[in-house]
């Protein structure tokens, strides 16, 4: 077995990319799942480490009150911004996913805040072409009318509910 042969019983490894790498992976031409240059192969002869999605980080945590929500967060917190953060504002969100699908890749949009997962869903409500996979950290926080809202992602985030139960 060399560092170029197969290597049998190894894990894929699904490589992300963030916004600031978007440009450097399509200029190099890697689309989802293309193999990454250099990789060496499993035993099946496929490349171990491939092209994963664009990784979009949409808003902060609950732990630091940055998290995008519906309602404020406790006045008492004292936060600077009571709904907490948006990372990506819905203008260059809806850029983003559009490049990539542009360019063969998918997204994953990393949203915490019931917010944030509206928002996230607002480029597919408008028809946008992407390939997102949204990924609520607790989708549990959605209300009836925020289903309704992130409808487009149904299947995603009802697959996160009944994971939740």
């Amino acid at each position: 077995m060399s560092a170029t042969g197969p290597l049998p019983g190894l894990p894929r490894i699904r490589v992300s990319t963030c916004r600031e790498g978007l440009e450097e992976r399509i200029d190099a031409h890697l689309r989802t799942g293309s193999p990454l240059p250099g990789s060496p192969a499993g035993g099946d002869g496929a490349a171990l480490p491939t092209q994963g999605p664009l990784k979009i980080i949409s808003d902060g945590s609950m732990g630091t009150g940055t998290a995008r929500l519906c309602r404020p967060y406790p006045a008492d917190l004292g936060l600077d911004h009571p709904h907490g953060v948006m990372s990506v504002g819905l203008d260059e969100l809806t850029r983003l996913l559009g490049r990539a699908h542009e360019h063969g890749m998918t997204a994953a949009a990393h949203a915490i805040g019931d917010a944030a997962l509206i928002d996230v869903a607002a480029p597919v409500r408008a028809g946008s072409r992407a390939d997102l996979v949204p990924l609520p950290d607790d989708p549990l926080m959605l209300g009836p009318e925020d289903l309704r809202a992130v409808r487009p992602l149904a299947t995603v985030v009802a697959g996160a509910l009944t994971a939740h139960r």
